[in-house]
């Protein structure tokens, strides 16, 4: 019964530690699209997008997120700094150490 409990508590753990993940926005090499459980790191850059998923939840922690470039010359501009695809939850990470910085037509 051991055994089985552990394997349970074991196979429950990994399960919700696959859709919980820490993106580094640095090393994005195309648009993202962040999903429940997420908490987002680092600068976004090289012209991706970011977008949250329709009714998630994610975190920022210690993100620099601007508006696109090839957006700078619109006023206001095309593109946000987050597109939400719906509804969303963004929880602003306060560990002391880092802050996030957005700019742009957010």
């Amino acid at each position: 019964m051991k055994k089985k409990l552990t394997a349970m508590v074991f196979a429950v753990g990994t399960a919700l530690g696959a859709w919980a993940s820490t993106v580094n926005l640095s090393a994005l090499t195309a648009d993202y699209v962040a999903q429940d459980g997420d908490t987002l790191t680092g600068k976004l850059g090289g012209g991706h997008r970011l977008s949250i998923a329709d009714g998630a939840m994610v975190t920022l922690n210690g993100v620099t997120i601007a508006v696109r470039a090839d957006d700078a010359p619109y006023s206001p501009p095309q593109w946000p700094g987050i597109n939400c695809e719906g509804s969303a939850t963004i929880v602003l990470a306060d560990d002391g150490s880092k802050v996030n910085q957005i700019t742009g037509g957010n």
